[in-house]
């Protein structure tokens, strides 16, 4: 049941469940960060579970848990239009990526995937300029590494806020520079759908960056394998 629920392909014939099935299958959710998902695809086909009384219990019991991560994310999606708001107005362009926005544009679902950072794209030229307007929000870096080693090693710097303590990433890229010749400009060239802030990257581009993603993580994270599954789904009639 777990792996029914974690691929986006609709259930259509009736379950029948235990109550311990749904604590293996809490426990695995949790461990895999998928908790969100979880809870919001058994509340989808909550009508095909039986009993119904052992599946309305445990989304109750569970509720708190699913809630807590539902504010997360809103206090997450605040702080991104802060930031989107506060560089478009010094002439800098960005786009939201991983997080809120893949949770919004692969699932159709804000509240249905929880990331630990916020994840944002500007090009590689502002990175300089970027680094001087966010501390005059209140954002400090992360780890004492220079920009100058970021820009010429990895992909991105790390900030995070002296108030609320929310981690945010600067990327200019998606992945270590050595394993992929992808650029700033080659992104934003085709790859970014809209420079007002309310955009985000293309189809292609998102499926780019889920497999750069994966790679990055090793082939260890269950939940950005997920993440390129229900991309695949999505965009099955959009992508040749």
């Amino acid at each position: 049941l777990f792996l029914r629920l974690i691929h986006p392909f609709s259930i259509k014939e009736p379950l029948k469940v235990q109550k311990n099935d749904l604590q293996e299958i809490k426990a695995l959710s949790l461990n895999h960060n998928l908790f969100p998902l979880i809870y919001t695809q058994l509340q989808k086909y909550r009508n095909l579970i039986s009993p119904e009384q052992i599946i309305n219990d445990f989304l109750e019991e569970s509720k708190g848990l699913y809630l807590k991560s539902v504010a997360l994310s809103a206090q997450q999606e605040s702080v991104e239009n802060e930031i989107i708001a506060l560089l478009r107005n010094r002439g800098i362009s960005s786009v939201v990526i991983k997080g809120n926005q893949i949770a919004k544009e692969i699932y159709d679902d804000p509240n249905c995937r929880i990331s630990s950072d916020i994840d944002i794209l500007i090009r590689r030229e502002d990175a300089v300029a970027v680094d001087s307007i966010l501390p005059e929000a209140g954002y400090i870096v992360e780890a004492d590494i220079p920009l100058i080693y970021c820009l010429s090693r990895i992909h991105h710097i790390s900030y995070h806020h002296l108030g609320n303590k929310m981690p945010v990433e600067i990327h200019w890229g998606f992945g270590i520079p050595y394993f992929f010749k992808l650029n700033s400009e080659e992104i934003w060239n085709g790859g970014v759908t809209s420079e007002s802030g309310n955009g985000g990257l293309s189809p292609e581009m998102i499926m780019i960056m889920l497999l750069i993603h994966h790679h990055s993580h090793a082939f260890r994270e269950l939940k950005i394998l997920v993440d390129i599954m229900w991309a695949m789904w999505k965009y099955e009639d959009v992508i040749d």
